[in-house]
This record gives C-alpha cells, sequence and structure tokens, in this order.
C-alpha cells in the first residue's frame, strides 16, 4: 500500500509537471511569435464542426465524409478536363524563363541538408513520420537518406510509397454555419506528403544552386527578400485609382486545376535538372 501510494503521488507530480512545461511553453510561444498570437486569437472565435452537408443530407461519420469528399472531387475534375495538358506545357515551354547566365546545380549537400532536418518541425505524412521526431535523426541516418534521394534524382522517382498523401479539410472561413455544419464546396483540402520529401525539396530550395536561378527573376514577380513584388502592386493600384478601372484573373481554384507536366517543362525549359523535374512531376 505504501509503494502505491508513492508512486500514485509521483504519477500526479509528474503529471503536474508536463501541465506546467506545456502551459510555459505556450506562453514563450505567445511572447516568441506573433504569428502564434494571432492564431489563437481566432481559433476562439471558431465554431466547432459537428457535420458537412452533402448530397445525402448531414454526414457526420468520417467514412461518409471522406466517401462525398472523394465524389465531390471526381466530379470537379471530370467537368473540368477541357484544357490538353501537354498544349498547356508547350506554352509554358515556349515563355519560359530561362537564365542568362549558367547555373551550377549541385544537389543540396549533407551540411544543409542536416541543419534543414534539425530545424524539421511539420505535420506527418501518410507515413507517420512527423518533423519533431526526424529532427532528431543521428547524421548517418541523413546522410544514408541524401544518398537515397540523389539515386532517386537518376532514374527520375521515388519509391511508390513516398506519393501516398494524407488529406485533411479545414473549413474555409466564414463557411461554417451557426450550427456547425459545413458544405462540401466549404471544405479546404490540404494534401501532406512525406515529411522526407518536404525536408529534401525545402533543402533544394534553400540550396546555392536554387537561389542562384531564383536571382536571375524580373524582381517583379519574385517574393520574398530583395524583391521589389509590393512596389509593383502599389504601382497597380496607384494607377487604380487615377484611371479607375483594372483587370484581374479569377484565381479560384487554381492550384486545383494544376497541371504537373506542365509544370515540369516549365522548370525543364528554364534550366533544371532533367532528373530533378522528373522526381517533381512524379510526386
Amino acid at each position: 500500500d505504501v509503494c502505491s501510494s508513492d508512486l500514485k503521488a509521483q504519477l500526479y507530480q509528474e503529471h503536474q509537471d508536463a501541465r506546467k512545461r506545456t502551459l510555459r511553453n505556450w506562453q514563450n510561444a505567445l511572447k516568441d511569435d506573433p504569428k502564434a498570437l494571432g492564431r489563437w486569437l481566432r481559433a476562439r472565435d471558431v465554431v466547432p464542426i459537428r457535420g458537412v452537408v452533402g448530397t445525402q443530407g448531414i454526414l457526420d461519420t468520417p467514412q461518409s465524409i471522406a466517401s462525398e469528399i472523394k465524389t465531390f472531387w471526381e466530379n470537379f475534375w471530370n467537368q473540368n478536363q477541357f484544357v490538353d495538358p501537354e498544349n498547356v506545357a508547350q506554352r509554358l515551354r515556349n515563355h519560359a524563363h530561362v537564365p542568362h547566365q549558367n547555373i551550377d546545380w549541385e544537389a543540396p549537400s549533407l551540411e544543409l541538408l542536416v541543419a534543414v532536418f534539425r530545424a524539421a518541425d511539420g505535420a506527418a505524412g501518410g507515413d507517420g513520420f512527423a518533423g519533431r521526431e526526424l529532427r532528431h535523426l543521428p547524421e548517418a541516418a541523413i546522410s544514408l537518406f541524401r544518398q537515397l534521394a540523389l539515386q532517386w534524382q537518376d532514374h527520375g522517382c521515388t519509391p511508390s510509397v513516398f506519393a501516398h498523401t494524407r488529406m485533411v479539410n479545414f473549413g474555409k472561413p466564414g463557411k461554417v454555419s451557426a450550427d456547425g455544419l459545413l458544405p462540401l464546396d466549404g471544405c479546404r483540402p490540404i494534401s501532406v506528403l512525406t515529411s522526407f520529401w518536404r525536408l529534401w525539396g525545402t533543402a533544394w530550395m534553400r540550396s546555392p544552386s536554387v537561389k542562384a536561378w531564383m536571382s536571375t527573376l524580373p524582381s517583379s514577380v519574385v517574393a520574398g527578400t530583395g524583391a521589389d513584388s509590393l512596389f509593383t502592386a502599389a504601382q497597380v493600384f496607384a494607377k487604380l485609382g487615377h484611371q479607375r478601372y483594372a483587370g484581374s484573373m479569377d484565381f479560384t481554384k487554381c492550384y486545383d486545376l494544376m497541371i504537373p507536366c506542365g509544370t515540369a517543362a516549365l522548370l525543364e525549359a528554364g534550366g533544371w535538372p532533367r532528373g530533378l523535374v522528373q522526381v517533381i512531376a512524379y510526386m
């Protein structure tokens, strides 16, 4: 009885310590990251979703919701298959940005890849490995992964399991009714690929090769460091004020209608390595 009592007291104390650590980490996150504070404030006004409104009424089980969402997107893509993918790819090739200078394309170094892994903090894909777990992999394991990734680029594809995707759906702002019901077209699907692939992609984007290529792009169309896209937007609004009209493109569901072979054609015509482009298209 004495041992049992001591064990209960120890477990209770550990539970209390864990709660204090969680609260302290949350408070520190709000202090250090303004975005975290904004997310927390917005979350306070979120209406919990209790069901999805489908063609057969209110759906409230994971199986029925997943089935209706699958049908919704199949119908959407079937209704929008009016563009010839090869025609799109050829047009993109014709208008691709080709740097005037030679780009020395080299895969991300082990040092860079290790740094990316150590900062990993993303959600898990279909394989269940979250970023916070992968950040603790030993350098030897990360080095082995890099060797495998380089082989995939040599062959132009990855293992098929890498293409498995975990999809989650969020309610679009303003789409959830007061009683917690969400229409099917109010679901915002997010595809979560394996963390390994996302980390490899991040390493490529931070590599000297990609940075060199991006430095050759017109500054008016590049977002981020050294770009003048905000200045370009200000010019557009200034002209709107004087001319009283402006044109805009309808980007509704544009991401959902992207053509992978078109993206691959654009990158390859822009000088990206063929093996890397093939892997991107495969994924």
